[in-house]
């Protein structure tokens, strides 16, 4: 019995040798198979668009810039409204003598009216910056979605954000050439990587 067990457990090692043997080249060539479909998938295929650009285009578009326009238009006549109020005071301080017992009260309003509008102009500063920040989130969005999915259909699985290499920089001071060095991150690029006018022509801009 004890042989037959030697000899039953000596053959399934040396069948499970075999296999291994066997199958070794296999799962290697499937290891390898599979490591190059990876290499292709994660193989880098770059795009070029110049979304900065786009953003102030569309920031600029009647899409946007009417809203803002509208905002200004309401916020400044809450302001020219409180200026007329402040002039009006003016006159009055100025036309009354310096024994007027209404003068200390109009001086009083006058001084109070002119704190509230210097208020008033931090607030139409801060909705119109709030509002600005707003749609150039929103415009921000509808580039980088309308990139990605333009790049994508042409089969890049990479979208480098930049404005156009061949766009000249302003030397007025150092800060905002500073800034258009930064929105350059592309030095070098195919003719045929860059999707903006693509995605120009599906925001239609």
């Amino acid at each position: 019995m004890r042989l037959a067990q030697s000899l039953v457990l000596g053959t399934l090692s040396a069948a499970a040798l075999i296999a291994a043997v066997n199958l070794s080249p296999l799962v290697g060539a499937a290891a390898s198979a599979s490591s190059d479909e990876a290499d292709k998938v994660d193989a880098p295929k770059i795009a070029v668009c110049a979304v900065p650009m786009l953003v102030n285009e569309l920031m600029a578009s009647d899409r946007f810039q009417p809203d803002r326009e509208k905002l200004e238009e309401e916020l400044k006549a809450e302001y020219d409204a409180l200026s007329a109020e402040l002039r009006e005071l003016s006159e009055k301080g100025r036309g009354m003598s310096q024994d007027d017992p209404m003068l200390g009260e109009t001086m009083q309003k006058f001084n109070e009216l002119r704190v509230k509008i210097g208020e008033k102009q931090r607030e139409i500063a801060e909705k119109l910056e709030a509002k600005s920040a707003e749609q150039l989130l929103e415009c921000y969005e509808l580039a980088r979605s309308s990139a990605n999915a333009i790049a994508e259909g042409l089969g890049y699985n990479y979208v480098m954000a930049s404005v156009g290499i061949d766009e000249k920089l302003s030397g007025d001071n150092v800060e905002l050439a500073l800034r258009q060095m930064m929105a350059r991150p592309v030095i070098m690029a195919p003719k045929n990587a860059d999707i903006t006018e693509d995605v120009r022509a599906d925001l239609k801009l």
